[in-house]
């Protein structure tokens, strides 16, 4: 996608439990920001669900994916430069939630707002409201 990409891991696990993670990378070669990413956890509720904690996946040598480098008490993410890696996961249970849903929205460095969807459909937005 020209702005950014989102994929979504349902089988993470943290303490042996397995949880939602969104994996979101900016494919764009232009940084994107105020990238946040929530989750609807049944489909009577909205997405009103921030993520639990949100880190950078940064390299780390022997680890297949990098190392996580928390963002502590961050929701939002203020910058993604091009082809950095960062992680949305989420307190909610896979097992009790499995189909939950995933949407992140930032906006792109001409100052147009964008959401990516669970099924990483990309949408522009007239405006943003998280």
């Amino acid at each position: 996608m020209e702005h950014g990409a989102c994929s979504v891991e349902m089988s993470s696990e943290v303490r042996g439990q397995r949880i939602h993670v969104a994996d979101v990378t900016n494919r764009s070669p232009r940084p994107v920001r105020d990238v946040a990413c929530r989750i609807k956890p049944l489909a009577v509720q909205d997405y009103d669900w921030e993520a639990a904690l949100v880190g950078e996946l940064v390299p780390f040598p022997g680890a297949l994916e990098g190392m996580l480098r928390e963002a502590p008490g961050v929701a939002k993410i203020p910058l993604i430069r091009a082809g950095e890696k960062w992680e949305f996961l989420f307190a909610i249970p896979a097992a009790d939630h499995p189909d939950a849903k995933i949407k992140v929205r930032f906006t792109d460095d001409a100052g147009l707002h964008w959401e990516i969807d669970h099924d990483l459909r990309l949408e522009k937005l007239a405006k943003r409201t998280w």
